[in-house]
Order: structure tokens, then sequence, then C-alpha cells
């Protein structure tokens, strides 16, 4: 006696995305790529065309948040982007294999700029910023890391190049880390 949208966790989600226009839907997708989240500024870099202005992002992102498609949170580093696991596994069926791929491959060279830019900061009087937002990133190191060594071994040490000795040893989070740069 539910209605089909309480018939499952699936239904649920979906009743809720077929809500979002395009550009939202879109949004929701590509993110699903994250794996711990991220900021507005890796939402651009992966799910977003660069030719749409930033009042329609922050639109679409006001739009999945209020649908509690995404969680924002308000953090030192700015606001935080979200996705719940059951909520990712059913956006990253709304884009073909070829559209997930370049989004995953944005999402790794995303991370590769953050890893350097935080990086940069680790060696600075307070690190400690700089510590945290590594730790964070720390599911996404390694999604993205997975996904750069099925391009090669080349590709996969980019990452592990935008780490600087101290920054690499700095995050207790990614042990494995040091056995990718044995490697």
């Amino acid at each position: 006696g539910v209605s089909a949208r309480h018939r499952s966790m699936d239904d649920a989600i979906g009743w809720s995305v077929e809500l979002l226009d395009t550009t939202a839907r879109q949004v929701l997708a590509r993110c699903s790529v994250f794996a711990a989240g991220t900021d507005a500024a890796g939402v651009r870099a992966v799910a977003w065309d660069a030719d749409l202005p930033d009042a329609e992002l922050a639109s679409a992102l006001r739009t999945l948040v209020e649908a509690s498609l995404l969680a924002a949170e308000r953090t030192p580093f700015g606001m935080w982007y979200r996705m719940l696991a059951p909520i990712r596994a059913y956006a990253s069926r709304l884009i073909g294999a070829t559209e997930f791929e370049r989004a995953r491959d944005a999402h790794a060279q995303h991370v590769i700029r953050s890893i350097a830019h935080h990086t940069e900061t680790i060696e600075s009087p307070d690190p400690r910023v700089a510590v945290l937002a590594l730790e964070r990133l720390a599911p996404d190191i390694r999604v993205a890391y997975r996904h750069l060594l099925l391009s090669g071994p080349t590709a996969a040490c980019r990452l592990i190049a935008a780490f600087s000795p101290i920054s690499l040893s700095a995050i207790s989070s990614l042990p494995e880390a040091l056995e990718w740069l044995r490697d």
C-alpha cells in the first residue's frame, strides 16, 4: 500500500532525480566519481562545462542540496559537498561509460592539482589546514591512483610526484602511498 517512490531506496532516489533539471542531473552524475566529496572547485573541474556561468553551478549545487542528493558542510577549507554511497551508486548510472571515464580523468587531474596545492602550503608556518585537507582527500587520492594506474605507471607517477616528502609523510590516513612511491 505504499507509493511507488517509497518501495525501495533506488525508487526514492530515482524519484528525486526525476525532479531535477538536466543541468543538476548532469552535475550529480559527474560528481559520483568523488569518493569523499569535494568543494565547488572540484565540482567545476569534474562536473561542469567551462563555458557555463558560475551562477548556474551555484544554482545546480543548491538544488542538489535542497533535494538531499548532496550534503553540504561548511569546513575550514570552504563549503564541502558529498554524496551518500547509495546516491553515488545511482548517480554513476546516469551517464554513459565514455562520459564517466572523462569524469574520472578530470577527477584524477583535480586530485593531482589539489595535492600540489596542499603540498605547497604544508611547508608553511601553520601546516595543519593542509594536513587536514590532504587527510580529507585521501579516499579520492586512492580512487584517482587506481584509475591512473589503469592508464599506466607514468600516469600514476604524476599523482605521486605531486606530493613532497613532507606532505607524503604527513598524512597518516594514506600509508599505502609510501608503497606506491616504492613501486
